[in-house]
């Protein structure tokens, strides 16, 4: 789905060593014309599969099967899902709504956490509960299913530190002055 076909056309049953480069065949060539059912780039799964027949055609030296017929078929096309930064996140931070990769095509995503003790997931929310890391797995439903696969995946890594283990850093900017005595 979504995708421009092509199609070829092949010729057999040569006699005496000759291939479609040789002169005796090549001579006269008309190649058969083809027609395939009307595809466009969105041209739906559920149509599938469309005749592609071929008529016709003549060589000077050979004669053609002159009604062969083909399907293409239309398969479900995988949904593009970009990359999906990892998160640092602070022990006590408050819960908040997962933002999953962006995507080629509509839909929704359902995720998983590889650790719950560390990150707890809540119908898109994730809640931090305690230090640690875990890997959550996105998987992503296209709205439009009958055109593209469903169950695609992508991960990210949320890393949860606790601020209480940061020291703290202070930065002090000293200005010097000069004073002279007589000159106020």
């Amino acid at each position: 789905y979504g995708g421009s076909p092509s199609y070829s056309l092949t010729y057999s049953g040569f006699v005496n060593n000759e291939t479609t480069t040789s002169s005796t065949f090549t001579t006269g060539l008309t190649p058969p014309t083809c027609s395939a059912a009307s595809y466009t780039t969105t041209t739906s799964v559920s149509a599938s599969p469309l005749t592609i027949s071929c008529s016709g055609g003549i060589s000077t030296n050979y004669s053609f099967n002159t009604s062969a017929t083909s399907n293409l078929t239309i398969s479900k096309a995988r949904p593009t899902l970009n990359s999906w930064a990892n998160l640092p996140k602070n022990y006590g931070d408050p819960s908040f709504a997962l933002e999953g990769p962006t995507t080629s095509t509509p839909g929704t995503f359902t995720y998983g956490s590889s650790n719950s003790s560390i990150i707890s997931l809540s119908a898109g929310t994730a809640t931090v509960v305690a230090v640690g890391t875990s890997v959550i797995t996105a998987t992503f439903t296209p709205t439009d299913d009958g055109n593209f696969l469903s169950g695609e995946t992508k991960t990210m890594t949320i890393s949860v530190v606790d601020t209480a283990d940061v020291a703290p850093s202070l930065s002090v900017t000293v200005t010097p002055t000069l004073y002279v005595p007589g000159l106020e």
